[in-house]
């Protein structure tokens, strides 16, 4: 007799970070700082940074974003709108938004 294994679907959400703020720093660069979940602590963040609320006009999604970091590459007077989203294998990914923050 076979065994197969095959996988399961994830169950469990995680938290979402926390507390973002977007800052500028410069006419090409932005930061979004964000408080870590609560609960199953993250493998890694995302950062999806867009020209629209409603996250589309999507310009880059940075994987293995940290808190603070620089995002370079906006454009001066572009509002920009930023998602984190919270990973880990295993679990439903969560995600907070914010926005706008002139490049």
């Amino acid at each position: 007799s076979t065994v197969t294994a095959t996988a399961q679907p994830a169950t469990s959400m995680l938290n979402a970070p926390t507390g973002l703020i977007l800052t500028n720093i410069s006419s090409s660069s932005i930061r979004a700082n964000y408080t870590a979940p609560t609960g199953t602590p993250p493998t890694s963040y995302t950062a999806l940074v867009c020209t629209n609320a409603d996250l589309t006009g999507c310009l880059a999604l940075i994987t293995g974003y940290t808190s603070g970091a620089t995002i370079n590459g906006v454009t001066n007077a572009t509002n920009y709108y930023v998602q984190i989203a919270a990973l880990a294998t295993g679990y439903i990914s969560s995600a907070v938004s914010t926005g706008p923050v002139q490049g």
